[in-house]
This record gives C-alpha cells, sequence and structure tokens, in this order.
C-alpha cells in the first residue's frame, strides 16, 4: 500500500471499501469480504494511532506531518473520511472546520485579511526549485516582484499559467519584474512539475502555509491557497492585487504585463 501525490489522493481502506492499491503500477487488487473486514479493523486501529500520535505533536510538528490537501481530512484528528461529512478536530493546530462552520477544536478558520493596495506587502521566505530560500526582501531596491499564488501544481489552469509565465520570461524579465508562482505543494511536487513541462521559471513551495495566510488567500477548509496576483514595487509596496473569484479562473499574462508597465511608469 503507498501514498501518491499524483494523481491525487490515498489509494487504501480509508475510502471506505475493500479495494487497495500495491505497487508503482498502480495495480488495484480486490479481497473477499472476510479478509476485506480484516483489513479494514487493522486499518482503523491504525489510523487511531495516527490520531493519537497527530495530538501529541507541537504546532510545527503537526504542519510538517498533516500539511498537504491531498489528506482530505482522513488522517486528521477527529474527521471521518469518505463520510461526506466533516466533524471538528480536536488537534489545537487543525483548522478543520466543524459541521456548523464553528472550529471548537483549533484555531479560527477565517481568513487573515489581505494586504491593501500601498501596504507594506508582508515579507516571506520560501524554498525554491532553484535549490535556495527566497525572500521578498531579496528584491528591495532591485526588482518589482509578482507574486503569484496557485492552487495546485498538475492541475489544468495552474499548469496553463505557468507554462505561459514560462513562455512570457523574457517579457517579465525585460521590464525588471521577478515573477514568483508559489503554491503549498512541496518542492519535489515542483521540481516535478518544471520537468515535466519544460518551465524556465522557478516555483516557491509554501508547504506550511506561512505566505499565503501571510496574504490572506489561504483557503483553511481546503488547506491550499486561491488563485491571486500580488504585485510589488521595488520599495517592497504592494501597488496592485488581484484575488480570482474561482479557481478556474486567471489573468492572462497581457494583463499582468500591462499592470507591471504601470509601476513602471
Amino acid at each position: 500500500m503507498f501514498w501518491r501525490e499524483k494523481p491525487r489522493g490515498f489509494c487504501g481502506p480509508f475510502q471506505g471499501c475493500c479495494v487497495v492499491c500495491f505497487g508503482g503500477g498502480g495495480g488495484v487488487f480486490g479481497f473477499s469480504a472476510p479478509l476485506a473486514s480484516s483489513f479494514a479493523a487493522a486499518a482503523s486501529a491504525w489510523a487511531r494511532a495516527l490520531r493519537a500520535l497527530a495530538s501529541s505533536l507541537s504546532r510545527q510538528q503537526f504542519l510538517y506531518f498533516f500539511p498537504e490537501p491531498q489528506w482530505h481530512g482522513s488522517l486528521r484528528p477527529g474527521v471521518r473520511a469518505g463520510s461526506g461529512t466533516m466533524t471538528s478536530c480536536s488537534h489545537p493546530y487543525c483548522t478543520t472546520p466543524a459541521v456548523d462552520g464553528s472550529n471548537a477544536g483549533g484555531v479560527s478558520s477565517a481568513p487573515m485579511p489581505e494586504p491593501k493596495v500601498g501596504d507594506k506587502a508582508p515579507d516571506f521566505a520560501l524554498k525554491s526549485t532553484s535549490g535556495e530560500t527566497v525572500s521578498l526582501g531579496q528584491f528591495k531596491g532591485k526588482k518589482n516582484v509578482l507574486i503569484a499564488f496557485f492552487p495546485l501544481a498538475f492541475t489544468g489552469v495552474c499548469t496553463a499559467e505557468n507554462c505561459a509565465f514560462s513562455e512570457d520570461y523574457s517579457k517579465f524579465e525585460s521590464k525588471d519584474t521577478a515573477v514568483l508562482p508559489v503554491s503549498v505543494d512541496s518542492t519535489p511536487t515542483h521540481n516535478e512539475f518544471r520537468a515535466k513541462h519544460g518551465m524556465r521559471h522557478h516555483i516557491l513551495s509554501d508547504f506550511k502555509r506561512e505566505a499565503s495566510r501571510a496574504y490572506g488567500v489561504l483557503d483553511e477548509e481546503k488547506f491550499f491557497s486561491r488563485r491571486a496576483y500580488f504585485l510589488v514595487d521595488k520599495n517592497g509596496v504592494l501597488r496592485w492585487k488581484h484575488v480570482e473569484a474561482e479557481l478556474g479562473h486567471s489573468r492572462p499574462n497581457s494583463e499582468l504585463l500591462a499592470e507591471i508597465q504601470k509601476v513602471a511608469g
């Protein structure tokens, strides 16, 4: 049994059935009812053990072990997988909301406010596919920065958007602007994403959701960011922003380059 990032999801008993995936080829095998029942009981005990472990973790440890949206709450404390309902998480660092919209078991699920145009843009330091840690502050006095949050790698709109960034890379460079695409995916996922599509630009991993929270674009329920754009000038001031109302929407590069031209004067 194994975990796969592509396609997203967990192959195993947590889907409420007796089908499980083995090996790198993704083969599927069925079991007889008695064997499936025994397997489900063992898996349930394993899940309870993981929930107990999660309850003892520090905030940093919890975000390390339970950060990815692919978990869909199935192994988070107090959340039933495959039931179609969400219950409140008992862990103090879990942001999973209760059915009634409250979050009695954890921190508030209300999103942080977005920074306003004219404000100093929140700084961050994120791991890049270049192998370095990139901060917003390092561009101050040197380049404008377009921060482009996107939900998840390997999804249709996000792939098209990043391929477009790569194709127009020189156009952004000519306007003295660094494009920093950011998602909550891990750096290894980003590396594979870039390699598959031959992208020229690097991508930043907001694995702990700190940057997306600071910019008010983290969807606390889905645990990934909304698609959003923040244009920061050389003085570190936010000059333009746009947050998409729908995950399937995106801004064309022509519009982004036009906004950059306004900042460049």
